[in-house]
């Protein structure tokens, strides 16, 4: 089964395209309105990405359904770009000392919570690279 097709008998609901990539660094913080003291954790793994939302792992336990910011950076690729979303799904490992999280980012509009269009056209530009790059 390719990345986008679904196949009728199985119980896949999901439709946007998932991506898989290692060389994708996550970096995660609060969003606040002053953020200046508040610095970034990461990097984090990166387990898949769509659209609309982000999974990875990362060692510092965040407050499920709190707003976060989201710094995505490929080297490879050369892109860098922050976006914001809510906390929808956490899973803890305490073994490891790890946390899953799902990141389903903000609509995009003005305002603190919202995302900027430009980031929208930067996260467009950025899977458009990514499904370059699986192309060769």
């Amino acid at each position: 089964m390719e990345n986008n097709e679904v196949e009728k008998n199985s119980g896949e609901r999901r439709f946007a395209r998932r991506y898989e990539t290692k060389d994708v660094l996550v970096y995660i913080r609060y969003l606040k309105k002053i953020n200046w003291l508040n610095r970034f954790t990461g990097p984090c793994i990166l387990d898949d990405i769509t659209i609309s939302s982000v999974r990875f792992v990362c060692p510092k336990n965040f407050l499920a359904k709190s707003q976060v910011v989201i710094k995505l950076a490929s080297y490879s690729l050369n892109s860098k770009f922050m976006v914001k979303g809510k906390i929808i799904g956490k899973k803890a490992d305490l073994f490891e000392n790890k946390y899953k999280y799902v990141v389903q980012f903000n609509p995009y509009g003005k305002g603190l919570k919202y995302n900027s269009f430009q980031s929208k056209e930067k996260l467009e530009r950025f899977f458009e690279s990514i499904e370059s790059d699986e192309n060769f």
